[in-house]
């Protein structure tokens, strides 16, 4: 019997060999492994495997939400990807370089979703993704909605008192 890449076989297999990644230890372990040999620099793609499989662990695992190791695999994924010169699979940051500020407003919002549900709507992780977003906004020359995030954003780091960094408050003063 031949196996074709769509075949049912084909699925079955790769169903059998992922069902490892059910398992809740597995992620912070392919995760670890894929960080100690980015710092090495020796296999990228080997690199990009592991935290592909991790990212897919993390999932598998989840109950109803993301979690904060998902998105810390997801950004680890990224840099990989840019590293491989592999932009089209990076999210935000690389989309706006490239002047794709709708791919890139459509991945900033997708994280600050994803970061207020990890880390709740007043985390200062929260704060910073929004002023991604504006930045974003901002080259896309949507004002009404830099003035909502910066707000948002201000109000943030206003409640959690890290209103310390000035040259953060005199970019957004300029949009509340």
């Amino acid at each position: 019997m031949k196996i074709g890449k769509g075949s049912k076989l084909q699925k079955e297999i790769e169903d059998a060999s992922e069902s490892w990644l059910g398992n809740p230890d597995i992620g912070p372990l392919l995760l670890k492994q894929a960080r100690d040999l980015v710092s090495s620099g020796d296999n990228p793609s080997k690199d990009l495997q592991l935290t592909l499989q991790a990212a897919k662990s993390y999932e598998l695992c989840a109950i109803e939400k993301p979690s904060l190791e998902l998105v810390m695999c997801l950004l680890v994924t990224v840099a990989i990807y840019c590293g491989l010169g592999q932009y089209n699979e990076a999210l935000g940051d690389t989309y706006a370089m490239l002047g794709h500020l709708d791919k890139a407003i459509t991945c900033y919002t997708t994280g600050l979703e994803v970061v207020k549900q990890v880390l709740g709507e007043t985390d200062p992780s929260v704060g910073e993704t929004c002023r991604f977003l504006a930045e974003a906004y901002v080259q896309a020359l949507q004002f009404d909605e830099v003035q909502k995030l910066c707000q948002m954003a201000f109000d943030i780091h206003r409640e959690n008192g890290s209103l310390t960094n000035n040259f953060f408050m005199l970019q957004m003063s300029d949009y509340i």
